[in-house]
């Protein structure tokens, strides 16, 4: 292969000129001294002379093979994805899935919920069913003062239409009644559904006797309502059950005591209305 050649500086002029193409005289003279530098007749043959020159006029490599392949070596890192573009398409993909999260109902907000309800009544736990509720009937009675044409049974059983019925009295106390339990070793709650039709100026304290003190114990009150205590299956009572946290107190040899008392003077035409009186446990 032929040396690169040093050029003479390439004329301004037009290669050839009229209709028989003859060339010009700056061309001519181009071509000598570039036959000279070549080496006259002993220098380079005259296809690698004009390669070389074809090679610097237009900037071209003399091995074409090897440029197309380095050509071809650039293509095909152009083709390949950059570590860049594997990038994007991570983050791409990850922000999608967070999209979709956005449209779902958030965790978070549930856990939030709970924090506020603990900060109020402190940390939940599932609720668990500890047992059964036993109910204890009661076996006895004593109405003191007021009057009632009506027996135990009737306020031992719930909704089934009997209704333990006293009349106020027009004394101090106005009504006076203990209902008695027997065998009892321990109770959660008291149940009471009953009713008091007097006036807004009387009520009914409803107690628990309590041994440990020997006092009556408040635990609720029946204040004066519109009852109806006469059309099945529309009866109109009020439930003033309450829970005890110290039954133990209001315990003595098995037996617990519930009173319905009428502080104030009594009036003869209010009324109490008891469908069930017992204990749970």
């Amino acid at each position: 292969m032929a040396e690169i050649l040093s050029l003479p500086e390439l004329p301004l002029s037009p290669m050839f000129i009229g209709d028989n193409r003859i060339m010009t005289i700056e061309w001519q003279e181009f071509f000598r001294i570039l036959f000279t530098r070549a080496g006259g007749p002993s220098g380079p043959s005259t296809s690698d002379s004009l390669s070389s020159v074809v090679s610097q006029l237009f900037d071209t490599p003399t091995n074409y093979t090897k440029r197309i392949e380095e050509l071809e070596h650039k293509l095909q890192a152009l083709s390949e994805p950059k570590s860049y573009d594997k990038r994007i398409s991570k983050l791409e993909k990850e922000l999608e899935r967070k999209l979709q999260v956005l449209a779902e109902p958030k965790v978070y907000d549930k856990d939030i919920k709970e924090l506020k309800l603990q900060s109020y009544i402190g940390p939940s736990v599932p609720f668990t069913k500890c047992f059964d509720w036993v109910k204890i009937v009661a076996n006895g009675l004593t109405l003191s003062v007021g009057t009632s044409a009506d027996a135990l049974s009737d306020l031992q059983t719930a909704q089934d239409g009997n209704f333990y019925h006293v009349t106020e009295a027009a004394g101090t106390p106005g009504i006076n009644l203990i209902v008695d339990f027997a065998a009892v070793t321990t109770f959660t709650m008291v149940r009471v559904l009953a009713i008091y039709d007097g006036s807004g100026t009387h009520a009914i304290a409803l107690q628990l006797y309590n041994y440990a003190q020997t006092r009556w114990d408040t635990f609720d009150s029946l204040q004066d309502a519109q009852e109806d205590v006469s059309t099945a299956d529309g009866y109109i009572i009020v439930n003033h059950s309450f829970f005890v946290l110290n039954p133990i107190d209001y315990i003595s040899g098995g037996v617990v005591q519930i009173r319905f008392y009428h502080t104030m003077v009594g009036n003869a035409s209010h009324d109490l209305y008891i469908d069930s009186v017992a204990l749970y446990k």
